[in-house]
C-alpha cells in the first residue's frame, strides 16, 4: 500500500507542476493524513480542498467542472467497491457510478447506465 500511495503522490505532483489548473479532492480512505500531507507538498499555489464525505467530494468536483470549460472529473480509489468501510468494521453500501449519476442529475445532466 505504501509504495503505491507514494508512487501516486509523486506522479500527481508531477502533473501539478506541469499544469497549475489541477484540482484534487481527497475523501475518506486509508492513510488519509499522509496522502494529504504528501499532496500538499506538491501544490505551489493551491491548497487542497479536503471533503471527507465522498458523495460531497464528488458533487463539489462535478460542480466545479461544470463551471470550468474543458474540464474532466476522474473518480479513483473506490472503483467497483460495493462498500465504504465505516467505524468498527461497519460497511456502508456504495455505488460510485450511481452516486456520480445522481450528482450529475442534480446539476441538470441526463445520464444513462
Amino acid at each position: 500500500m505504501g509504495f503505491i500511495r507514494l508512487g501516486q503522490a509523486a506522479r500527481l505532483r508531477g502533473v501539478m507542476d506541469e499544469h497549475d489548473c489541477v484540482n484534487i479532492f481527497v475523501s475518506e480512505g486509508a492513510c488519509l493524513e499522509s496522502i494529504i500531507a504528501e499532496m500538499s507538498r506538491g501544490m505551489k499555489e493551491k491548497v487542497p480542498e479536503i471533503i471527507l464525505d465522498r458523495r460531497n467530494a464528488i458533487a463539489r468536483a462535478l460542480a466545479l467542472a461544470q463551471e470550468t470549460p474543458n474540464s474532466a472529473v476522474i473518480l479513483t480509489g473506490k472503483g467497483t467497491d460495493p462498500f465504504i468501510m465505516g467505524p468498527k468494521g461497519s460497511r456502508i453500501p456504495w455505488d460510485e457510478a450511481g452516486v456520480a449519476r445522481e450528482e450529475l442529475a442534480k446539476l441538470g445532466y441526463t445520464t444513462t447506465k
